[in-house]
């Protein structure tokens, strides 16, 4: 039974494409996600941007081409405003006791 199971797998993987069977499942959850996540909609531009307009693909650099000064990611934080978000943390714990 189970390698007949594993075959119908394959068999249903290599006759359709997997993202069409699975989109109605992805929608849902995506749906869900932004309801949750963002209910009023305004909040997260990217949850509601249209991702189907294309596709990342990686590219070659040519050789010898300059690159970009790196830059970082995120701002470091200073470390009054960690001691202060580990006190809140902290008050939070004591009051669910």
């Amino acid at each position: 039974r189970v390698l007949a199971g594993r075959i119908g797998a394959y068999v249903v993987h290599s006759r359709y494409d997997s993202r069409e069977l699975t989109s109605a499942a992805r929608a849902a959850f995506r749906d869900k996600f932004q309801r949750e996540v963002d209910p009023d909609g305004t909040s997260h531009r990217i949850l509601t941007g249209n991702h189907q307009v294309g596709a990342w693909r990686a590219s070659r650099l040519p050789a010898g081409r300059p690159l970009a000064a790196p830059v970082p990611l995120f701002r470091k934080l200073d470390p009054a405003i960690i001691d202060n978000e580990l006190q809140l943390m902290a008050q939070h714990a004591e009051r669910r006791e």
